[in-house]
């Protein structure tokens, strides 16, 4: 079994496929004379055409959510709580600079590596106690990866408001983030329960409409949705793990899929590989 297929609806660390088709809708044509045609149905945002790659996009924004949400809480976890201003070094090189100022506690990475993410640059601003998570956080221009070390830098920047737990890993969390590599930036509205469900809306430059999910620990399908018009590509992973089954339905009220396709869990896996 693919472990990195088994981290898409178990813990929100997706496989992703290539690169979204553009989409044409149809343009009205003019008649000649007499009755005018009808304009042509529309086409639905999610279609036969490009589910499979909305999939995959969906799929890399739940990884990247993961990736963020761990990254702007790691300065918060590599000083201890009741530290005082200072230089702290990183477990596994680079170090942390702390100023307090009242609740407000700002961290500045430097080169920071902490065996599970390298912070490279920028700043987060922890105001302790000031939301009902217990963390309210700005994060600036942090640039950062999660765990491979051939892995792109990417730049985040946004607010988090959270509580940790005892592990130090955000739960109940309310983000709006924006995401960076290269000349692309992706944005993002989290919302994550204690229990682990995340919702994700998610805004991409590969996309005109946005894309709406719910990732649920306890689920083994994800319904991701254009918040434009309701039409859905659901990911249905089988039983044993080794495929997932992909659903096209034209809007929300459609019971049954117009069409599907079923991808082994290796190719899944190569689509993640094609696009992070």
């Amino acid at each position: 079994m693919s472990s990195s297929c088994k981290r898409l609806i178990r813990s929100f660390n997706p496989a992703l496929c290539a690169a979204v088709a553009s989409i044409a809708l149809s343009a009205c044509g003019g008649g000649g004379g007499g009755n005018e045609p009808l304009p042509p149905t529309p086409e639905a945002f999610i279609n036969s055409g490009n589910y499979e790659a909305t999939a995959g996009i969906a799929a890399a924004g739940a990884q990247h959510s993961a990736e963020m949400l761990l990254a702007g809480v790691l300065p918060i976890n590599a000083v201890a709580a009741d530290a005082p201003a200072g230089n702290y070094p990183c477990i596994a090189g680079g170090s942390m600079t702390l100023s307090i100022a009242g609740t407000v506690r700002n961290y500045s990475a430097q080169s920071c590596q902490t065996g599970e993410a390298f912070l490279a640059s920028g700043s987060i601003s922890d105001t302790v106690g000031q939301s009902s998570g217990g963390h309210s956080l700005t994060i600036k221009d942090l640039v950062f990866r999660v765990g491979d070390s051939a892995a792109p830098l990417q730049t985040l920047n946004g607010s988090v408001a959270a509580s940790l737990t005892a592990q130090g890993l955000p739960s109940a969390v309310i983000a709006d983030l924006s995401l960076s590599q290269g000349t692309r930036t992706q944005t993002y509205a989290l919302t994550m329960d204690a229990s682990g469900k995340l919702i994700i809306v998610l805004q991409t430059p590969s996309l005109a409409q946005k894309l709406v999910y719910t990732i649920d620990p306890q689920s083994t399908s994800v319904k991701v949705s254009s918040r434009g018009d309701g039409s859905s590509v659901t990911i249905v992973e089988s039983a044993d793990g080794k495929s997932y089954t992909l659903e096209l339905r034209p809007d929300s009220s459609a019971s049954s899929p117009t069409a599907s396709k079923t991808l082994s869990a290796a190719e899944f896996e190569a689509l993640l590989k094609k696009s992070l």
